[in-house]
């Protein structure tokens, strides 16, 4: 992996040499050299401390999947969630379809106990608006819920990275996919995404804001997690054991820009949520893949959609494309903050059918504190909203989604789990419908 600070580095490796080695010298640098550390440092370590927890048009990113119950952040009994239970009082919807048929809860009850991975869609068509308890409507653009594989006992993870040197900036087509153990820390079980848009515009004629939400949970509760969302603008899939990307910029998009700034192509997406040691401030970095020459200069471009903090990781040497950590452009304000994360502090209720956790991967009805995380991205804040040049509503949102995780805190840590690929925020489907066409050879042919 190359990354942009590795020279600054080795300088101050040299000056500390120069240091043990002149006395005089290393005094007169001495100032200079904690600078540099100070620097890198501050550089290296560039994610910031999340908002929240938040209702995010009316949306609880609050640690749990219960709509009506606020585990974390303000009390709301109307707002919708991942999941609704019939018992609840709420107004709130849960996005996640759950049909009442007793065939199909039976179905997936028996996913459920023989431990297999599935996937369940939202409940209502994708890119339909509906009123919700706080008067306001929605555009549901997409939303999905996955289980994952995972390792416990004699069981194999059939979705985990079996090479040691698998990183985020790489080439997913050359990831090392298979069947494996991962440490239940990195194990992943349910994971979740959605979107959706504000239909009103206010008072200020603002854009409507468009939101990006994901969650997920792991067997291990020890507070430490290291979750990426990342975002495929093509379509991205996992067939017998290996990637198949149809990105055309090292298996990926990339976000390409005209000399002012605007963007030309809209490309892939990451969001890194990482949580220590028990923890309940989430840090994020989101990034955008984009070429490493774009980089220099960038925030000086007058149109350009945000800004990059100069943090960016490339793949193998003969890469010409990285992944660029962005922040929303520090000269415009927002209606809302940027990035909202929430952690389970407290046993919450898990999805319907329960989740799992511990070295058996044991099935439980509720989540245990710090397993479940979950976050709301604005994605109009960070300059990411937009189905490509003037909203075409004929390009993708986004168009795949896989969830991984890390080892460590380090974005180029090594990946030891997925789950996904999903489609999601893909191109709007188009239904055709063919009527009776008349010739003129023959007036009777339809």
């Amino acid at each position: 992996m190359k990354e942009i600070y590795c020279k600054s580095k080795r300088w101050c490796t040299n000056l500390l040499f120069l240091f043990t080695r002149s006395k005089w010298l290393g005094l007169l640098l001495l100032p200079l050299l904690l600078f540099s550390f100070l620097v890198i440092s501050q550089s290296a370590n560039a994610q910031t401390i999340s908002d929240g927890p938040g209702i995010l048009a009316n949306f609880g990113v609050d640690g749990d999947v219960g709509a009506g119950f606020q585990h974390r952040g303000p009390q709301d009994l109307n707002v919708d969630d991942w999941f609704y239970y019939p018992d609840s009082s709420s107004s709130g919807e849960g996005v996640m379809w759950l049909d009442t048929n007793p065939w199909t809860i039976s179905y997936i009850l028996g996913l459920v106990e023989s431990r297999s991975a599935f996937e369940l869609r939202q409940k209502y068509p994708k890119g339909s608006e509906h009123l919700a308890a706080n008067g306001k409507t929605y555009e549901w653009l997409d939303g999905v819920y996955g289980r994952d594989h995972h390792t416990a006992g004699g069981t194999k993870d059939s979705t985990v990275y079996v090479g040691t040197k698998d990183k985020n900036s790489d080439n997913p087509n050359t990831w090392n996919v298979g069947t494996g153990d991962t440490p239940q820390k990195n194990d992943l079980v349910d994971v979740m995404g959605y979107l959706r848009r504000e239909t009103d515009i206010d008072q200020n004629d603002q854009h409507q804001h468009l939101w990006a939400y994901g969650a997920a949970s792991t067997r291990s509760a020890d507070g430490t997690s290291h979750v990426d969302f990342e975002f495929f603008r093509e379509k991205i899939t996992f067939e017998n054991g290996m990637y198949s990307s149809t990105g055309d910029d090292e298996g990926h998009t990339g976000w390409h820009f005209a000399t002012d700034g605007e963007p030309t192509q809209r490309g892939d997406i990451i969001v890194s949520i990482d949580l220590n040691s028990g923890g309940e401030h989430p840090l994020y970095s989101v990034r955008v893949w984009m070429p490493v020459d774009a980089v220099a200069g960038f925030n000086n471009l007058t149109n350009r959609p945000f800004d990059v903090t100069g943090v960016y990781n490339q793949g193998l040497d003969v890469s010409v494309y990285c992944y660029a950590e962005i922040l929303p452009r520090t000269d415009k304000t927002y209606e809302y903050g940027w990035l909202y994360a929430a952690v389970d502090s407290t046993d919450v209720p898990a999805a319907p059918w329960g989740t799992l956790e511990g070295p058996q991967a044991d099935t439980a009805g509720n989540f245990i504190p710090y397993q479940f995380t979950e976050i709301g991205v604005n994605m109009t804040a960070f300059g990411l909203d937009g189905a490509g040049t003037n909203n075409d509503p004929c390009t993708n949102i986004l168009g795949s989604l896989v969830v991984k995780t890390r080892s460590s805190g380090e974005f180029t840590a090594e990946l030891k789990d997925f789950a996904g690929p999903y489609i999601f925020g893909y191109s709007t489907e188009v239904l055709l419908a063919a009527g009776d066409i008349r010739t003129c050879v023959s007036p009777e042919a339809t």
